[in-house]
């Protein structure tokens, strides 16, 4: 049970940078101009890539604290000193959006309108590019991975469908 703790606390950067943009719409933030709408669609937009970089940055600015302060260290595969904060927000935050940008992508070039549904690519596509860009700065165990890629769908499905019931999403996926 501790790997699933330990993979979703050094996740939590992540699953933030993929809810931050829907925050950022929300409060209207500026930059709200798509990014491509011919390649990505018109919900990738500046204000969403920026957001998702700060959001992991703000979880990660929280986890360092608490590692400082010795609480939650037996579920901490990162050692924040050894790491820029900024520098882990950058690749796991911006791994993430760019993932995401990537999935929309290739589901521009399936026909999935933008907002529309394609399971699992949805639900992994930002996992694997957070993966992909942290993954040579910061040696994680290969089971944490296996843990990650297995579970996130499922959260990502949890979240979603409490987003929709909150209004904050228009689809539950």
């Amino acid at each position: 049970m501790k790997i699933v703790f330990e993979s979703i606390y050094f996740f939590a950067p992540v699953y933030m940078a993929n809810m931050a943009p829907v925050f950022a719409a929300r409060l209207r933030w500026p930059g709200g101009r798509p990014v491509a709408v011919s390649l990505l669609g018109s919900h990738k937009t500046v204000r969403g890539f920026y957001a998702g970089i700060l959001g992991a940055f703000l979880v990660l600015v929280i986890q360092n604290g608490l590692w400082r302060s010795s609480m939650l260290v037996d579920i901490t595969l990162l050692h924040y000193g050894s790491h820029s904060i900024l520098l882990l927000a950058l690749l796991l935050g911006g791994g993430a959006m760019i993932g995401d940008m990537v999935g929309s992508f290739f589901k521009r070039r399936m026909g999935i309108p933008a907002g529309g549904c394609s399971m699992p690519l949805d639900q992994l596509d930002y996992v694997v590019g957070a993966l992909l860009f942290v993954l040579p700065v910061v040696g994680i165990p290969w089971a944490n991975i296996a843990v990650l890629l297995v579970l996130t769908p499922f959260l990502h499905i949890g979240v979603n469908i409490v987003g929709f019931w909150m209004g904050l999403k228009e689809v539950w996926w």
